[in-house]
Order: C-alpha cells, then sequence, then structure tokens
C-alpha cells in the first residue's frame, strides 16, 4: 500500500503512486504468506513477522522502505522493470540452477568468510514495546551473541522501532548474526546459462579448483549485459543459516 500510495479526490495524497503494473504483485502474495505462518513462544504462538508503526511524508522512501524491510527479513528490487519483493525463507529445494566450471568464463574471486574486522559478533538493539509498563516506549529487547574467536566484542546495533514483539526481534536478530557468520562469497563472470537466475535464486556452483560439488549459493548480485556475459556475486549457504531464520521457535 506504501508503494501503491492513496489518492483523495484524485490527487495522491499518501504513499508513493506506483502504477500496480509497476510491482509484482504475486510476490507481495508470496511474502504476506510467509509474514502470516505461525511460529512458536515462549508463551504461545505469534505471526512471523509483523510491522506497527507510523511515519510521515516528510520521511525518505528509503528510510521507509528499509524500515519495513527490517521488519520482516526481506529485500525489494527490481525484476525485469517490476518491483520485487522476497522474504528469506527456507527454499533451498528450489534451485534455479545448476552451475560447472564451463559456466565460468575466466577469472573468479572466492572469499571464504568475512574478515574478523569486519564482522561482530553481538546483535543488539530496541523494540517498541506495546504493553501497560512501556505504553508504546523503545525498550531493548534480548540480545543475540556467539563467542568471539578473539576475545573481542563486536556489536552490530539494529534497531527495530516498528517491531512490537521481542521474540520477532530477537528472530530477525538470530538472522543478521548468522548471515554475516556464514558468507563466504563467489564472483566471476558467468556465460549467458546465469539468464536463467535472478536476484536471490538459488543456485548450486560444481567448481572443482575450489572443491565444490554441488556446492548452495544464494545470488547476492547481477546485471545483464548486451553481449551475453552476466556478473554474478553468490553468497554461500549453510544449512545452520537457514535453520536461524526459519525455524517455527524461539530459544
Amino acid at each position: 500500500f506504501y508503494l501503491l500510495g492513496w489518492e483523495i479526490n484524485g490527487k495522491l495524497a499518501v504513499g508513493k503512486g506506483i502504477p500496480a503494473n509497476r510491482i509484482d504483485l504475486e510476490s507481495f502474495a508470496i511474502a504476506a504468506n510467509i509474514c502470516d505462518e505461525s511460529v512458536s513462544t515462549v508463551s504461545g504462538t505469534e505471526p512471523r513477522y509483523r510491522c506497527d508503526g507510523v511515519w510521515s511524508e516528510g520521511d525518505a522512501p528509503t528510510t521507509v522502505i528499509d524500515m519495513l524491510k527490517a521488519c520482516m527479513n526481506a529485500d525489494l528490487d527490481d525484476v525485469d522493470g517490476k518491483l520485487r519483493l522476497t522474504v528469506f525463507h527456507n527454499d533451498l529445494a528450489d534451485v534455479a540452477a545448476d552451475f560447472t566450471a564451463d559456466d565460468v568464463l575466466g577469472a573468479f574471486e572466492w572469499r571464504p568468510a568475512t574478515p574478523l574486522t569486519e564482522s561482530f559478533n553481538v546483535v543488539r538493539g530496541i523494540y517498541t514495546d506495546p504493553s501497560d509498563t512501556s505504553l508504546y516506549q523503545p525498550v531493548d529487547y534480548p540480545e543475540v551473541s556467539e563467542t568471539s574467536p578473539d576475545g573481542i566484542e563486536r556489536i552490530f546495533a539494529m534497531d527495530l522501532p516498528m517491531v512490537e514483539s521481542p521474540m520477532q526481534a530477537q528472530r530477525l536478530a538470530k538472522g543478521v548474526l548468522a548471515r554475516q557468520k556464514f558468507g563466504g562469497t563467489f564472483k566471476a563472470e558467468f556465460q549467458a546459462t546465469a539468464w536463467a537466475v535472478q536476484k536471490n535464486s538459488v543456485v548450486t556452483l560444481t567448481f572443482p579448483k575450489l572443491g565444490f560439488t554441488n556446492k548452495l549459493f544464494r545470488v547476492a548480485e547481477m546485471s545483464l549485459r548486451v553481449d551475453g556475459v552476466v556478473p554474478l556475486v553468490l553468497r554461500e549457504i549453510r544449512l545452520r543459516f537457514n535453520f536461524l531464520i526459519d525455524r517455527k521457535s524461539v530459544v
């Protein structure tokens, strides 16, 4: 609704006013269903993702969209001229392409892990507490942490002002921590067979030079060129990461 906007007397009053034919409505329906899934909490169940809050027309669209994406572990991108919404979930069975070394053109770059100086082992921040005690004031949600390899605590601040559930905030924080911990990246130019994939597609790569056999990746970045060459950045997927963000309970 924010992208579509709302008119009063034929004039755009709220939102961006993007035509419906410029929005991949099916992707939004799929995302809504994922957000509506019930997950277990210590006190019962709740929808997987919810977003509650207020913003003004004076707020930058990028800020508003980033806040909405943060509430549901999502990405918004432009595919074939339409805005597509992707809520990350366990879709490893839906492999879009099985790449081999024959698909890779020339040089490649493999970074097996995020450098320690660029990583973090603690995620903390605030959410909006709607209880009678706090009356919709920002309070800390339970932080998510792992032991630092060198004993130095590195903190990533992730505030979620449009989240009203501490359990949801913690689920989102776990996903962020896991995503940067297991984030090997493979960067190369691929032949035109890579036109079969889109950003965020799940793919496999068999690449003997690095000992890869049907290794799972997700397309993190891509572009299409008129010469048929497709530059791709693939981000490694490990099962532990998907378990952390998609399990139906919160520890």
